[in-house]
């Protein structure tokens, strides 16, 4: 079996950051993609990603956060975290439906984001937070957006 690997087809966004790749090549991978810089279009890496058969997450617009989402699902990649997939899905949800600083804290001088709680406890957590979406094959949390699709989630109540 392939072992998951979490995939950022952005190599600006994704250079330094420990087990993230740049290029998916498995069914396994979970590919994470930002919108196209003007808005607009479908994400750079989403179409080889859907000829994989690849899980695809729709990381946070800004830049910080969205590094904070690859780094989190890297770390959870090695951990081996289950349903990885869902888990960054609902962590992404979580950030667009509510404060940001409730999961992000900045302890560090230079800036670099920290979760506010510990890692493995908030995988838990948005795997049990995670609900699919009735608009794709993706989900999120209630009264977040999708972390596949970006669509609200209220009718997933």
């Amino acid at each position: 079996m392939t072992p998951v690997r979490v995939v950022v087809p952005e190599p600006g966004l994704a250079a330094g950051i420990p087990g993230v790749e740049t290029e998916p090549e498995h069914p396994e991978d979970v590919v994470l993609l930002r919108a196209a810089a003007d808005g607009a279009g479908v994400p750079a890496g989403a179409a080889v990603a859907r000829a994989l058969g690849a899980a695809t997450v729709l990381l946070p617009p800004g830049r910080v956060e969205a590094r904070w989402v690859a780094a989190v699902a890297g770390t959870w990649a090695a951990d081996t975290t289950p349903d990885l997939g869902r888990a960054v899905q609902s962590l992404v949800s979580m950030l667009a439906g509510g404060d940001p600083g409730a999961l992000i804290r900045r302890p560090d001088p230079d800036g670099t984001p920290a979760a506010s709680l510990p890692l493995p406890v908030l995988a838990r957590l948005a795997i049990r937070a995670w609900r699919p979406c009735p608009h794709c094959a993706g989900g999120g949390v209630v009264r977040g957006t999708c972390g596949g699709c970006g669509r609200p989630m209220e009718a997933a109540a």
